[in-house]
């Protein structure tokens, strides 16, 4: 279904993807149960996978396939076909949508909703709540979930245009505690991360936002470390893009009407911060300027599909 953004409403946007191939910005609409697509070209806002208010747990055709509040959405770089992956967070999977033979399979994860804690191959594995994914230019996705940081790495490719790739998955930081606490990534604890960025200049420095903290996971070293200074406290900090080595983040603001950002993408042509909100005043996508100021939201401030 398409819409202008003139009609087009939103309910708990929240994980958002540049897919400069394709022009558009992709969108978790969380509450609505859904993906959608917004043109950068032409203005137009399309749903892309699932369908708007319909909650459940399935695989499909890429409109038939029911989501329960997403909150993530990338594109594997290193994939020819351009496989749209989801963030189902509450069916604790992974879901994977080739939209060039209209397929939407679970990639891993449960395939029935539940929830749990296993590493393994695709369907095998348990995740808890993925909340926000990150792709390395390597195809190796890292996921933040309830209190872990997980990675899956393909462990096949496609044997041809009609078949997804698979997933090796394992656990890269936490012990399955909420709280906050740094050492070595699988003994260290994670309270409720909400975003994550990799820094592209080397791959290896992981930023995950954890409830009023941001956290440095050193992939090379297998450790966690507070960035300096120390001292400073975010409150919920959600939003994560690394550029030139430059770590972004937005918290929220009293003073912006309302806005409580949950994540923020940088749009490389324009130059251009995307942050989506849900909170109770504000369910859009705001475009923000490098002062920091915040433009009209695109879509309507609305509750309603």
């Amino acid at each position: 279904m398409t819409v202008t953004t003139v009609t087009a409403k939103l309910h708990g946007p929240s994980g958002l993807f540049v897919d400069e191939k394709n022009r558009r910005l992709l969108m978790a609409d969380g509450k609505n149960n859904c993906i959608r697509a917004y043109s950068l070209a032409d203005n137009q806002l399309t749903t892309i996978i699932g369908a708007a208010t319909q909650e459940g747990c399935s695989d499909g055709s890429c409109s038939s396939v029911r989501l329960n509040a997403p909150n993530a959405v990338a594109v594997d770089p290193t994939d020819p076909n351009g496989i749209v992956y989801v963030g189902d967070t509450n069916n604790h999977r992974i879901l994977a949508c080739d939209e060039n033979i209209n397929t939407a399979t679970t990639a891993f994860g449960s395939t029935t909703g539940i929830w749990g804690y296993a590493d393994g191959h695709g369907t095998a594995a348990r995740l808890a709540r993925p909340i926000a994914l990150v792709f390395n230019s390597q195809g190796a996705m890292y996921i933040a979930e309830r209190d872990r940081i997980r990675r899956a790495r393909p462990s096949a490719s496609a044997a041809n245009a009609n078949e997804m790739r698979t997933f090796e998955v394992s656990t890269v930081a936490g012990d399955g505690i909420v709280a906050n606490r740094d050492g070595p990534l699988l003994l260290s604890s994670l309270k409720y991360p909400r975003g994550i960025a990799l820094d592209p200049r080397n791959e290896t420095t992981l930023f995950v936002a954890c409830h009023d903290t941001i956290r440095i996971a050193d992939l090379a070293t297998g450790s966690f470390a507070l960035p300096s200074p120390p001292r400073v406290l975010w409150y919920r900090p959600a939003c994560l893009h690394v550029m030139a080595g430059r770590l972004s983040t937005l918290t929220p603001s009293p003073a912006i009407g309302g806005f409580d950002p949950d994540r923020l993408l940088l749009e490389p042509r324009s130059g251009l911060l995307f942050a989506t909100s849900s909170s109770l005043t504000a369910h859009a996508v705001f475009a923000i300027r490098p002062s920091g100021a915040v433009r009209l939201p695109f879509f309507p401030i609305s509750t309603v599909v």
